[in-house]
């Protein structure tokens, strides 16, 4: 067993999903400030005026955008840190697992259990992803 394999195995799996987690976060806060502050400013207007808000949809599920951009930052981060080729997806797995249950723990102010569920989520997204990237990689050239 090659202790280096399995340290940078482990290591790409905690810089990938943390990285995924940065840039989901940064998605999220970007469409927030986009509909979030005009949805403050303008909000008491369509109130007094009775008109619904345009974009309140898009506030109720703005937690979709978090994914959209974990998703994106996944796999760019995927293809620019290990470049396709990971020796041990279970280390990879562990590296990524730990260090989100970890992130989200702290987002969700030490809540233990929804870090430890959404850690694992993510992770075993995060897997598929990876396997996913691997079967095209085999077959398309471009990849």
């Amino acid at each position: 067993m090659d202790l280096f394999s399995w340290d940078s195995d482990l290591i790409e799996g905690v810089l990938v999903q943390f990285f995924s987690i940065f840039i989901g976060i940064v998605v999220l806060g970007l469409v927030y400030i986009i509909f979030g502050v005009s949805y403050v400013i303008f909000q008491p207007a369509y109130s007094a005026l009775n008109l619904p808000y345009p974009f309140e949809s898009i506030l109720n599920s703005i937690g979709i955008f978090f994914f959209i951009g974990w998703f994106i930052g996944f796999l760019s981060m995927t293809k620019i840190i290990t470049k396709g080729e990971i020796e041990s997806p279970a280390k990879f797995f562990l590296g990524s697992f730990l260090i989100s249950m970890v992130l989200i723990s702290l987002i969700t102010g030490l809540n233990f259990i929804n870090g430890f569920v959404w850690g694992l989520i993510l992770s075993v997204l995060g897997v598929m992803i990876m396997y996913l990237i691997k079967l095209f990689s085999e077959y398309n050239e471009w990849w």
